[in-house]
């Protein structure tokens, strides 16, 4: 055992609700956030055991629930919405209830899992397009491609939402 490794259990219960947060905000669905972060970690205890030897084992954890979800969203069972969307606020779950928030939710859900993993990793992770496109094993060129057609289409469907009001 390194100098450097941490039980995989105490990693869980600092990270679970940061990572729970970011899932969320890659999927838009509570239930599905919280099972790609399970999957995650019962991937990790299956690859490393009861002891953690990464250097920077939150951004292996962060890049694996972007590579679960845009695995998900190629299945065609996952193309259903959840009715009611939900809000992770501090420790709680608390339900949308702005018009605003459910069109910027439904907006983002439209989008196509790896613009929309782009994003978030943009905007919510504050990583660089470097780090994106080793997370989602592309080039740099892809992510900025992606970054640019997703906020092109959310601008778009916004000028949509006004008009139609």
């Amino acid at each position: 055992m390194s100098a450097g490794s941490r039980a995989l259990t105490s990693f869980v219960a600092e990270n679970q609700q940061a990572l729970t947060r970011f899932a969320y905000v890659l999927c838009g669905d509570r239930y599905v956030a919280e099972d790609l972060v399970q999957e995650v970690f019962t991937a990790m205890f299956a690859r490393f055991g009861d002891w953690l030897t990464l250097e920077h084992p939150f951004a292996y954890a962060r890049t694996a629930i972007v590579h679960a979800h845009v695995s998900r969203g190629r299945r065609r069972w996952t193309r259903e919405r959840p009715a009611g969307l939900a809000m992770i606020e501090g420790r709680g779950v608390v339900e949308t209830e702005s018009p605003l928030k459910d069109r910027m939710w439904t907006a983002l859900g439209a989008l196509p899992e790896r613009q929309r993993a782009a994003l978030v990793l943009r905007y919510y992770a504050d990583l660089s397009d470097a780090d994106i496109a080793a997370a989602l094993e592309c080039r740099v060129g892809s992510v900025s491609s992606a970054i640019s057609r997703a906020t092109a289409r959310l601008r778009r469907d916004a000028t949509l939402a006004e008009e139609d009001r």
